[in-house]
C-alpha cells in the first residue's frame, strides 16, 4: 500500500519520506464585488471564509498557523472536499486558503482571483508512505523508486 499525507508517520515497519510542500494562497471569486488583487487583513476579515474539515494532525495545525493572523474570521463553509471549496469560492462572495498548484491546474475552468496578502502562510509538507515489507515485491521497489526520482 502507497499512500501521501501531511502529518509524517514515526513508525517501523512505515517507511516514511518527505515528499513535496504546498504553497497555500488565499483566493477569491474573478468578480469578487469587495477584494481587488491585494487586501489588508481588515478587509480579509471582513469576508466570510471557507475551511477544509479533516480530522489529520497535520490540517489542525495547519488551522491553528492561519488561526494565529486570522483568529477572528468568520467560516462561512466547511466542506471534506478541495474541489467543493473552489467551486464555492468560484460563484459565490466565500474566499479561502487554497494551493498554489491546484488553482493554477484549474484555472481554466474554476474562476479564480489570487489575493496577495500581508502575511505568508506555512506550505503543507507531504509525506510518502508506505508498508516496509511491501519492498519485497519488486514491482513495488520499482515504482517507489520511480516515484522518488521523479522529485
Amino acid at each position: 500500500m502507497l499512500w501521501f499525507q501531511w502529518p509524517p508517520l514515526n513508525n517501523r515497519s512505515i517507511v516514511c519520506t518527505h515528499f513535496n510542500r504546498l504553497e497555500c494562497i488565499l483566493v477569491c471569486s474573478e468578480n469578487h464585488p469587495r477584494l481587488g488583487d491585494t487586501a489588508t487583513i481588515d478587509e480579509i476579515l471582513q469576508e466570510s471564509f471557507t475551511q477544509l474539515v479533516s480530522r489529520a494532525t497535520g490540517m489542525k495545525e495547519y488551522h491553528s498557523l492561519i488561526d494565529d493572523v486570522l483568529g477572528e474570521r468568520i467560516i462561512g463553509l466547511r466542506s471534506k472536499s478541495v474541489m467543493t471549496i473552489a467551486n464555492s469560492i468560484s460563484s459565490t462572495e466565500l474566499i479561502g486558503f487554497l494551493p498554489q498548484t491546484f488553482v493554477d491546474y484549474y484555472s481554466s475552468s474554476i474562476k479564480l482571483k489570487k489575493v496577495a496578502t500581508p502575511f505568508t502562510i506555512a506550505p503543507i509538507q507531504f509525506y510518502l508512505m508506505y508498508n516496509r515489507a511491501s519492498l519485497n515485491n519488486s514491482g513495488f521497489a520499482e515504482l517507489i523508486e520511480h516515484i522518488t526520482k521523479k522529485r
